[in-house]
């Protein structure tokens, strides 16, 4: 029988500095940072994974779009650098806090 599966993904790798991720995972004020990506990942791009490099802290996401380049299943995506912009928000709805 033939494996049917696709012998390609189109996915790039995105790495997250563990100083990038600090921003709004533990805040005790009502206002909290996020990351929004304001430039680099095309409408339409789907979210695959993500994951802890245990070596540096930093997050590793997976992304893919039918506009990456196709990358053979079992090696490395190339690394994709979008651009994110921080931003402050309210974490509850009666703190106003900023939106953008």
């Amino acid at each position: 029988m033939r494996d049917e599966r696709p012998q390609t993904r189109r996915v790039v790798r995105v790495i997250l500095a563990r100083e990038v991720m600090s921003c709004g995972l533990f805040h005790t004020t009502p206002e909290g940072e996020y990351l929004r990506c304001t430039e680099g990942l095309p409408p339409g791009t789907r979210w695959v994974a993500a994951g802890l490099d245990p070596m540096t802290g930093d997050v590793v996401m997976f992304f893919e779009h039918e506009s990456f380049e196709p990358v053979p299943l079992g090696m490395v995506p190339p690394e994709f650098h979008p651009v994110f912009t921080r931003y402050t928000r309210p974490l509850w709805p009666e703190s106003g806090g900023e939106t953008e």
